[in-house]
């Protein structure tokens, strides 16, 4: 019988459905295709299922491929059949004597195959076996094999029995991933393709959806993004769950034109909101692209960099981030190991790693009235390696830690040798989202401040505001424990972030640093003009202290001092600098005459005035 195209339409989507096509090897399914091999002494035994477009063998003896196009598969029509399909002589048989296999030395004279029918009558594929020259089949053997292939249905459901229970149970299939890339390396060695993740959702999104509706919630709104993918790329693509609301899956990697535009598309269609039990969702797409040649790269290091373009997407607020062949990204990851192995060795040793200090004056004296302490890193082989490069590598491994106690003491000891040469300063560190997760952070920070002596009223610490807003329970409680213990706190990076008012409200937080970002361009920008101004306001109403970084010009010193800002800091007052240095630029700068900021030139004056 000749399958109608809903049947087919049908067996596909089941057989997707079941995600039995890549999954791993499965010894029960192996055994029972030596079973069939052994008891029709064939040389070849398959357990096949159909796709689209190729012929997968889910178990094989006597074959060394994986799969075959469709167009060449016998078991495309024994699928067709309710009973054993059997070709004793297929140079014979019109529908095969022209079959790239059969023809010339042929890898296929005789086949039987049973077809695998679900309870449904979907037909999977087939269990067959074949040989290279003609031969006949009894009727027994028609039902013994038909009695096989009834036994590796019960495997298959089994599996996706297996499959569902894990999904009910949140257990993300990122192995079946990488088992399915493994495959298709084997399959395909050498071939383009493009490895491709789509995250769903911020980290605070998450949270939330957990936190407020449960997991349940979060299963459903999975269901919705898997099916808006799958609808968007069809059957030609194989769809794994690679984390809670994360999705991974291949695509072939041909013209980057095309294919930039329907990730971009399929970005959209996410972006779409949606009902979820009467209650309307929004989704927070963010697509990462790795170009690869299947087989060169393991599949972990493959879904790891696709992981990473995913992050880099999220980073820049983009719908996809894309990562060609032609970027060196192992090398760019031998970097980052390298870097991260160099890191633990210099905590370890105490070589390489310094503190700059940079200058925050008061607006209205001219006065020094603090300095923040910035982590430098200069290396014996490597020379001076960015903050950028090392930190954030830093706070996704267990070195963010000792890296924030390296910061912590070293900023101390610093405070308490300006304090014996008579400077007596506020310095600030940042500390990072991650050191929010720390129960004992405060803890550690009091000990430090008494073994060196210095008042917590001379510590400031800054955290960004998206440190705050993604760990709001967890900052909010170690933030009150360092507002307690005396120690200042600031927010900074303000404006780049969530700039939720709710949580200023909240955070026990005395200053407010605005982001240099709004700053620079105050000259030429009259929208960050505004921005800027109502900022200002709005932390002082809020009884923040503020302080405008990026300050590079007399002109926005004079417009941030005009709009009543409370500190400045910037190349145009005092880029960082060492200890030694920023000693001697403390004391010329206190001996020489006081110059608060100016007055705004006419221009500036005319735009305050806006």
């Amino acid at each position: 019988m000749a399958a109608t195209y809903r049947e087919e339409a049908a067996r596909l989507q089941a057989l997707h459905d079941l995600r039995v096509l890549d999954s791993p090897a499965s010894e029960a399914i192996d055994r029972i295709t030596r079973m069939a091999a052994w008891s029709f002494a064939a040389p070849v035994a398959l357990v096949t299922l159909v796709d689209a477009q190729r012929q997968r063998f889910k178990s094989r003896l006597g074959v060394t491929v994986d799969e075959i196009p469709r167009e060449h598969s016998f078991c495309t029509h024994a699928i067709c059949s309710d009973d054993v399909m059997v070709v004793p002589d297929a140079s014979r048989d019109p529908r095969f004597a022209t079959n790239p296999l059969v023809v010339g030395d042929p890898e296929i004279r005789f086949y039987a195959g049973a077809p695998l029918i679900l309870r449904d009558n979907i037909r999977l594929g087939t269990l067959c076996v074949i040989d290279r020259v003609p031969r006949p089949f009894t009727a027994e053997d028609r039902r013994m094999l038909a009695d096989l292939a009834a036994l590796v249905v019960v495997e298959l459901e089994k599996q996706a029995a297996e499959m569902r229970e894990a999904d009910a149970a949140a257990r993300p299939h990122r192995y079946e991933f990488e088992s399915f890339l493994e495959c298709e390396a084997r399959t395909r060695p050498g071939e383009a393709a493009l490895a491709v993740i789509a995250d769903m959702s911020t980290p605070g999104q998450l949270r939330s959806l957990f936190a407020e509706l449960g997991p349940a919630w979060s299963e459903a709104v999975a269901l919705h993004a898997s099916q808006t993918i799958a609808e968007s790329l069809g059957a030609r693509v194989s769809l794994h769950r690679v984390g809670y609301l994360c999705f991974g899956f291949l695509l072939d990697d041909g013209d980057e034109t095309p294919t930039r535009a329907l990730l971009a598309a399929l970005a959209e269609r996410l972006r779409e909101p949606f009902e979820c039990e009467g209650i309307p969702f929004l989704l927070a797409p963010a697509i990462g692209a790795v170009s690869l040649r299947l087989g060169e790269d393991a599949a972990a290091n493959v879904l790891r960099r696709a992981f990473a373009a995913a992050q880099e997407a999220r980073a820049r607020h983009a719908a996809l981030a894309w990562h060609g062949a032609g970027m060196r990204w192992s090398e760019s990851e031998a970097r980052g190991l390298v870097l991260l192995r160099e890191l633990r060795r210099a905590l370890e040793k105490g070589e390489g790693l310094s503190l700059d200090l940079q200058p925050r004056i008061d607006l209205a004296t001219g006065e020094c009235v603090a300095a923040e302490m910035l982590l430098r890193w200069r290396h014996a082989r490597l020379g001076p390696i960015p903050p950028g490069d090392f930190i954030a590598l830093a706070e996704r491994t267990a070195l963010a830690r000792p890296l924030t106690d390296w910061v912590i003491n070293a900023a101390l000891a610093a405070s308490a040798r300006l304090a014996a040469s008579g400077l007596p300063l506020r310095l600030s560190i940042n500390v990072s989202a991650v050191n929010l997760d720390e129960p004992d952070l405060i803890d550690r920070l009091a000990a430090a401040l008494h073994r060196y002596g210095v008042p917590p009223q001379r510590l400031e610490l800054e955290f960004t505001e998206s440190a705050l807003a993604d760990n709001a329970p967890q900052a909010l409680a170690r933030i009150e424990q360092a507002r307690a213990l005396g120690v200042t706190i600031a927010i900074d990076d303000f404006g780049t972030g969530y700039s939720n008012l709710t949580y200023l409200q909240r955070i026990p937080a005395g200053i407010l640093k605005i982001d240099q970002s709004f700053v620079r361009s105050l000259p030429s920008s009259s929208r960050d003009r505004v921005l800027v101004r109502t900022m200002i306001g709005m932390a002082h109403e809020l009884g923040y202290r503020v302080v405008v970084e990026g300050v590079e010009s007399d002109e926005i010193r004079g417009l941030a001092a005009a709009w009543g800002a409370d500190e400045a800091q910037g190349y145009g007052i005092a880029r960082p600098m060492s200890q030694a240095a920023f000693e001697t630029w403390f004391r010329c700068q206190r001996h020489c005459a006081v110059v608060p900021a100016a007055a705004p030139p006419v221009r500036a004056a005319a735009a305050v005035a806006e």
